[in-house]
């Protein structure tokens, strides 16, 4: 299989007319392999190369690099330094950038993705390491049947009548840990990194009620007598059968919610507010203030299939979501650095390296990375 940065040098070398039979072949190769292929290369042939070296007279050919999506980097007038970058989902490649334009210095080894591990806390407070308990199948206080399968525990309600009493587990995430579960009632729930959620063992009321603090995704199981209600400290999300996305990390200044399908009430005591498909309510705690907002679901929700999305993100807010993942610590040195916008994908499974390597040829920017620490200039 061709190497992505080995394509995107290709196509750079083609629009130099730097390249060699051996390496047309390779191209046309990719080229060919696909419509998708085929229109991102013909896309980025009909960008006008010389305009673009006229905005950079330090562009240096031997370093051309070509963004697939034919949206090629450029300023705006603006106070702040907005650099936008677009890059396909299969292909996450830097573009025009010449020698001197970027630094990244790596002294150690690399920074791996996160990866399944969770600790599960019982209604006696006692915690499992659910890495070590790969075959995990337990009773929990008379009310449900716990089992791990695949990185993924789940209840079955033993349905005893002699003991109705709610009890309550609670699965954690760590940095670099994500986990699922699927309640008693079938729901399942996909709990991010840095996160927690706690839930009956056995929902024994007239709703079905869990605590939620960091981001996860849910898939509620249809019952319209019993609402599904997610508690995020003063805000809830009641639903009755629906997927949807929550995000309230400590360490933010918002809450958000997106809707896949169904429909959600986000209440708080200043606002109640019903979303439909592809809408996105952020709640500002110390504000008071709410917005709601029409989105792309899947791409915002994109983390439970493998990939981090950003749309015109800045660059604290990108390594703040890394960070959660890979487990790193960032100082930015740089207060410009940190308002520079980027728009793409990223393979959530892949190494750390590559993708600084990138943001750093983009932009302009030194990265220093020693050990688990990343410094931004």
């Amino acid at each position: 299989m061709t190497n992505n940065s080995n394509i995107s040098n290709l196509i750079a070398k083609e629009i130099l007319r730097q390249i060699s039979e051996e390496e047309t072949n390779t191209l046309n190769q990719w080229i060919n392999a696909s419509d998708t292929n085929k229109a991102l290369y013909h896309k980025i042939k009909n960008q006008s190369l010389e305009s673009y070296k006229e905005r950079f007279p330090k562009f240096d050919k031997a370093s051309a690099w070509v963004n697939v999506s034919g949206q090629l980097f450029q300023k705006t007038p603006q106070r702040k330094i907005q650099t936008y970058l677009k890059w396909a989902a299969s292909l996450f490649i830097p573009l025009l950038i010449g020698a001197g334009y970027f630094i990244y210095l790596n002294f150690n080894a690399p920074i791996s993705p996160g990866s399944q591990h969770a600790t599960l806390t019982l209604a006696d407070g006692s915690k499992i390491n659910l890495d070590l308990n790969k075959d995990l199948r337990k009773e929990e206080a008379g009310q449900g049947l716990i089992s791990n399968i695949d990185n993924f525990i789940s209840y079955k309600d033993l349905d005893r009548k002699e003991n109705k009493e709610t009890v309550f587990n609670t699965l954690e995430t760590q940095r670099g840990q994500e986990y699922g579960v699927m309640l008693a009632d079938g729901t399942k729930v996909f709990v991010n990194s840095m996160s927690a959620i706690t839930y009956p063992v056995s929902f024994n009321s007239n709703e079905r009620r869990v605590k939620l603090n960091g981001e996860a995704f849910f898939e509620v199981s249809h019952n319209p007598d019993m609402p599904f209600i997610v508690e995020v400290d003063d805000m809830e999300v009641k639903v009755l059968g629906t997927s949807f996305n929550i995000k309230a990390y400590q360490d933010e200044n918002y809450k958000e919610t997106v809707l896949v399908n169904g429909s959600v009430h986000v209440h708080t005591a200043e606002f109640t507010q019903t979303l439909v498909p592809d809408q996105k309510s952020t709640f500002y705690p110390l504000t008071k203030q709410y917005k709601i907002e029409e989105v792309d679901a899947v791409k915002s929700t994109s983390w439970i299939r493998g990939q981090f999305y950003f749309e015109e993100a800045r660059l604290e807010d990108i390594f703040k979501d890394l960070s959660r993942w890979y487990d790193f610590e960032t100082e930015f040195k740089s207060p410009h650095a940190k308002e520079i916008l980027f728009e793409g994908w990223i393979n959530r499974y892949e190494s750390l390296e590559p993708i600084l390597d990138i943001i750093a040829k983009t932009n302009k920017i030194k990265i220093k990375k020693y050990g688990k620490k990343l410094t931004v200039e």
